[in-house]
């Protein structure tokens, strides 16, 4: 992602060459396990603001699926992320289309549905947003008497082994001994 963004950005491979050293060694420290949170920014945002710079440039509509496409993968991973594109990208790629709008030039079109592809993002954070009113008639009874009475359960706390840092909290659940 920080190779194909210094790219778009500079046009010279020295430059994205070393955006993407840089990026790699500033992210070394830390585990990097593909979850969403890291997948999104370290790899599919460049590629979104990249898309929107290409889109600046010279829209095509191969420039747009690219857009349509990240933009599909970006909501579905990490949906707020796919709303940083948006409020990064839209701005340049609004701002290209109603340049060639007022010159009549034959980019405003395609500038425009890149535009607009920038939006597919958001219908996935809204419905991650989204939280209906809960009917709790669909609600499981209570199994045992102490739910029935509201009280929490009593939190057993014993070593599991001897050196580690680990104690059973009931039920055999597990959890890191904060002491």
């Amino acid at each position: 992602g920080a190779y194909y963004l210094a790219w778009t950005v500079f046009k010279s491979r020295w430059a994205a060459w070393a955006a993407a050293v840089f990026a790699a060694i500033a992210h070394a420290p830390i585990i990097f396990v593909i979850y969403p949170n890291k997948i999104a920014p370290l790899w599919l945002l460049p590629f979104a603001l990249a898309f929107a710079i290409e889109a600046c440039r010279n829209p095509t509509w191969r420039t747009a699926l690219k857009i349509g496409c990240v933009g599909l993968v970006l909501g579905q991973i990490h949906a707020l992320y796919g709303l940083f594109a948006l409020v990064l990208g839209g701005p340049l790629v609004g701002g290209a289309a109603i340049w060639w709008l007022i010159r009549k030039r034959p980019e405003a079109r395609q500038a425009l549905v890149c535009g607009a592809l920038l939006l597919i993002p958001v219908p996935f954070a809204a419905i991650s947003a989204w939280k209906p009113e809960r009917d709790s008639s669909h609600d499981p009874a209570p199994t045992s008497q102490v739910a029935e009475q509201g009280e929490k359960p009593p939190v057993i706390r014993e070593r599991v082994t001897g050196d580690e840092a680990f104690v059973e909290v009931g039920n055999g659940w597990l959890m890191k001994d904060p002491n």
